[in-house]
């Protein structure tokens, strides 16, 4: 009996002290930056410019050899969308987590990235929910109403028509 117990505690000691493969430590790099964007989105007869105040933290995810393996980035902005010939301009903001596995390429981007809304009318445009996409760009799950993927923009343009 006394043999069993030191075997069983030799035993328990070699698993206690064995060393395990751990991940290198998350780093995270976070940013502030101004985004002009001159054609945002085309209209029929006209292009509509963004421009964004943009507040960006990305945060890095290594194996155990240290490679880099997931990179996780959260996304906020405000911004204005202007219509290029008449001057008429809307708010915009969005908020959105973007994670994507660098050893595959495929990307998820999932929250409210943005939603244009007609003060006491109501939203015109939206992406929202959740669109996956794999390594070369192709979208493999979409969840929520993405209008920028499906080319909705009928009701935005519309609005940014008139004057």
């Amino acid at each position: 009996m006394l043999a069993f117990a030191l075997a069983t505690a030799a035993a328990f000691a070699t698993l206690t002290f064995v060393a395990t493969a751990t991940a290198s430590t998350p780093t995270s790099l976070s940013k502030a930056f101004h985004r002009s964007i001159p054609n945002f989105i085309s209209c029929p007869g006209f292009s509509v410019r963004g421009e964004f105040d943009v507040s960006r933290t990305v945060t890095t995810f290594y194996d155990e050899n240290g490679s880099p393996i997931r990179q996780v980035t959260h996304v906020h902005f405000t911004g204005t969308l202007t219509n290029s010939l008449s001057g008429k301009t809307i708010d915009d903001v969005g908020n959105q987590i973007v994670s994507t596995d660098l050893t595959d390429g495929t990307s998820a981007v999932i929250g409210r990235v943005r939603v244009v809304t007609i003060p006491g009318e109501g939203e015109i445009f939206a992406q929202v929910g959740r669109l996956v996409r794999d390594g070369a760009g192709n979208v493999i799950f979409s969840a929520g109403q993405q209008d920028g993927v499906t080319g909705n923009y009928g009701e935005f343009c519309a609005y940014m028509a008139t004057h």
